[in-house]
Parts: structure tokens; sequence; C-alpha cells
């Protein structure tokens, strides 16, 4: 039973590499390839891509987001200068489905809570009770993640932060060292 579970796990950690490497060959940033991570390690529920000339292009992402198994739709690229593509990206057709639902512009609760972020920095957010730049704890220099921390709750959500940059710290150096801008 013992050996069962430790094999499970190794073989767990085995598909995340995986995934992982395929996502570090796209061309879409490093900022974008870590969100995506998040997502596809199960760490985010979705997120959304936008791509550009200088990307890869449409198919290609597609085609990884499709190797690592991870659900994903175009979303309309009206009023977004230069964007060339918008994709919808969940870890299932559920939370896709959910995302293609809601504008995060309009609906900024459930919008936040579909990019995985604590309850406690969305209703922050929709209350504009947020940490200013200055305000900001000096541990948010390592962050790679955009996401607003809360006046009250920032250290909690500072924990949610440091748990996804340790995953990808982990599992993807490199771009962790890239989105930073340490080569």
């Amino acid at each position: 039973m013992m050996g069962e579970n430790v094999d499970q796990f190794f073989e767990q950690e085995k598909i995340k590499q995986e995934k992982v490497k395929i996502l570090e060959k796209l061309n879409i940033g490093s900022v974008g390839q870590a969100i995506i991570m998040l997502v596809a390690l199960d760490l985010k529920p979705a997120t959304e891509l936008d791509l550009y000339n200088n990307n890869d292009n449409e198919e290609v992402v597609k085609d990884a987001l499709t190797k690592v198994g991870l659900k994903f739709a175009n979303k309309d690229v009206k009023g977004r200068k230069n964007v060339v593509a918008r994709l919808a990206i969940a870890r299932d057709r559920e939370t896709l489905d959910r995302l293609l639902e809601v504008s995060g512009k309009k609906d900024h609760e459930a919008y936040g809570r579909l990019m995985g972020y604590p309850e406690t920095a969305v209703q922050a957010f929709i209350a504009k009770d947020l940490l200013t730049h200055e305000e900001q704890p000096p541990e948010m220099a390592d962050n790679i993640f955009p996401m607003k921390l809360s006046k009250e709750h920032w250290r909690e959500e500072l924990e949610n932060l440091r748990i996804w940059n340790e995953a990808i710290k982990k599992y993807a150096p490199d771009t962790y060292r890239q989105a930073r801008g340490i080569n």
C-alpha cells in the first residue's frame, strides 16, 4: 500500500514536470508561461492570455495547451491594442464555461475567484481598499505574478503569492528567473 502511494506521488511529479517542459517552450513571455503553469499544476483555476505578433501563433499555443490537458476557447479581442488573439484557459470545461460568461471589467468578484485570487483580495479590489504601490511589503520584490494586496489581509494574500512563486521556482526555475529579469 505504501509503495503504491509513493509510486503515485512520483508519477504525478513526473507528469507535472512534463507539462511544465511543454509550456516552457512557448514564446508567450515568461509571466504568461508561469501563469498558465499554475493552471496546469492545479494551483489556479483559470487565466486569460493575450497573444501578440511577436508571440507563438495561436495554433502552436493551443497545441501546447491540449498536450498539457488544459481547456481553452477564444475570446473577443475588440478594443485590445495589438492583440492578435485572446484565449480563456482553464483546468476543466466547467471552469472554462464560467470564465467565458464573466467579464474581468464588469464582474470583478467572479473573475477574481476564477483567477485564483484569495477572497480577501477580491473583496478589497471591489471596495478599492488595496495597498498602494508605496505600501507594498518588501517581499513583493520577489513576486512575478500580478495581484493587488488588500490593506487588511495582505499577509495572508502574500502567502498565496509565495506558494505560486515557489511552485514556479521548483518546476520552472528558468521561467522564474526570466520573469524576475534575472539572467
